[in-house]
């Protein structure tokens, strides 16, 4: 019998515990048997991003440090581009039923704007969570005009944080790459932050002012 299956994309530059916690959050709401992490290789909006095969296999580490309620398998994806996702899923969930997209609400607020992505907005059942920090009345919004223009070629649904959760730490990547070491144990595992040093990425990074 298939699994169900789900889909979670991202540049994860690096993988860490905000993610863990948004696919354990995704699958409380919509329950799956595994999820792929596609880790995007080419993204024309971060070229600056560490190598893809740095950022899969940090993406590893950092899942195989939690004991989760599904199986998680990471591969790389090149982009995100739609027929390149679709093409993926294809050959990576196989399912009976429309499988589960896991995206956060700053990619659904992209998905939206974006021509190019929007088509894929019918491929996939889509779980959304939001973030500490997330403007909620105005994603509930754009998420009701999503479902009144789409009508049944758009499902989904939206996960709030949980109030216990709310102080949960929201930075950017960016703080987050330019100081590594005020967030391991925290946002970051312990096994990540060595994989980091030893291959000299992000403040670790040779010649990088500290």
């Amino acid at each position: 019998m298939n699994k169900r299956g789900a889909l979670f994309t991202g540049t994860f530059d690096p993988f860490h515990e905000g993610h863990v916690f948004q696919l354990v959050r995704a699958h409380a709401a919509q329950p799956f048997e595994k999820v792929t992490i596609a880790v995007i290789q080419h993204n024309t909006k971060k070229p600056q991003a560490a190598h893809g095969k740095h950022r899969v296999q940090m993406a590893r580490i950092a899942l195989e440090a939690h004991e989760l309620p599904f199986e998680c398998e990471v591969k790389p994806i090149d982009n995100i581009n739609p027929e390149t996702v679709r093409m993926f899923t294809a050959q990576q969930l196989s399912s009976s039923s429309k499988p589960i997209r896991i995206i956060g609400s700053d990619s659904f607020a992209e998905f939206l704007d974006d021509e190019r992505l929007r088509p894929s907005l019918k491929d996939f059942h889509y779980v959304i969570t939001l973030r500490p920090e997330s403007d909620q009345a105005e994603i509930e919004q754009a998420f009701m005009r999503t479902l009144a223009n789409m009508g049944d070629k758009f499902s989904g649904r939206l996960v709030p944080i949980p109030e216990q959760d709310k102080a949960i730490p929201d930075i950017s990547a960016r703080d987050l790459r330019d100081d590594i070491g005020a967030h391991s144990g925290t946002l970051l595992v312990p096994e990540a932050v060595t994989y980091m040093m030893t291959n000299r990425l992000y403040s670790f990074a040779e010649g990088k002012e500290r």
